[in-house]
């Protein structure tokens, strides 16, 4: 099977990164060990810089992404995974979608009871607000209904970098110095299991494939397990698909993920088309 990772960002990651090429192919090699030998994974990109935790550019960016994940269906994918940490545009997807779409938070929530009593998360802090990712992620787990998964004391914490500073560390990271990235993981880290947390959820994308790279992906520095957001996604996506080739399994269509009743879906993704045309072309 084939599915797509869709990182949320352009191609060339917006910048954030000094070696585009290198960050690709970190990913793109763990993705595939994660769900290898048979299935395989492949990158896919926005290419609009909208996403943001501000309302407004949310609904811009869900826009943009929905017609990115109906483009992978058409292109003969098995499933994608919105990775980014805010779970950006999941159930309008689903909403709209043939393919099984998850979010990478979204997984690491439903798995995380199975390995600990109680889930702290180390994210990153946002551009804008500081605290924006963490509040978000939060808000998330409680709509999920997963809340009771995490410890009760900021249960989502960002590194104490702030946003560019991440950026720096985690270039410097997939060059090949790593020290500064997971000194930063484990102080976080360590802070969420004085708290009460016996499993450490990666916040974003981006940690896990950094941090197995480095052999520290299986347990904190005081030995508390790691789940990797990134490797949850792709794992509960490659179950999704396996049950649906198998059983027949499919989203429910009576509820919260029902398709539009009035359009055929044809004219749904004619408009999307169109809507993220013009976001792409309206992008400085």
């Amino acid at each position: 099977m084939r599915f797509g990772w869709h990182i949320v960002l352009t191609k060339d990651a917006q910048g954030r990164v000094s070696d585009p090429d290198k960050f690709r192919d970190l990913l793109t090699s763990y993705a595939n060990r994660v769900v290898g030998p048979i299935d395989t994974v492949e990158l896919l990109f926005t290419s609009s810089r909208t996403l943001s935790t501000q309302s407004l550019l949310s609904t811009v960016n869900t826009i943009s992404l929905v017609h990115d994940v109906l483009m992978a269906e058409a292109a003969g994918m098995d499933g994608v995974m919105l990775a980014a940490s805010i779970d950006p545009a999941v159930e309008e997807s689903r909403s709209v979608a043939n393919i099984p779409v998850v979010g990478s938070i979204e997984s690491a929530l439903a798995l995380c009871g199975f390995i600990g009593g109680k889930a702290g998360i180390v994210t990153i802090a946002g551009g804008d607000d500081e605290h924006a990712y963490a509040r978000k992620i939060e808000f998330n787990a409680t709509k999920y209904g997963c809340r009771d998964k995490l410890i009760a004391n900021r249960p989502v914490r960002a590194l104490r970098h702030s946003w560019k500073e991440f950026y720096v560390a985690y270039s410097r990271a997939i060059s090949g110095d790593g020290d500064e990235f997971v000194s930063l993981f484990d102080e976080t880290a360590r802070d969420l299991v004085k708290d009460g947390a016996d499993v450490i959820i990666c916040g974003n994308q981006l940690f896990g494939a950094v941090l197995d790279h480095f052999g520290r992906l299986t347990f904190t520095s005081n030995n508390v397990p790691i789940l990797d957001n990134a490797a949850a996604g792709l794992k509960t996506l490659q179950t999704l698909a396996s049950l649906r080739a198998s059983v027949g399994l499919n989203v429910s269509r009576t509820g919260v993920f029902r398709s539009p009743a009035i359009d055929p879906p044809g004219n749904a993704m004619k408009l999307l088309s169109t809507l993220a045309d013009g976001i792409v072309r309206s992008m400085p």
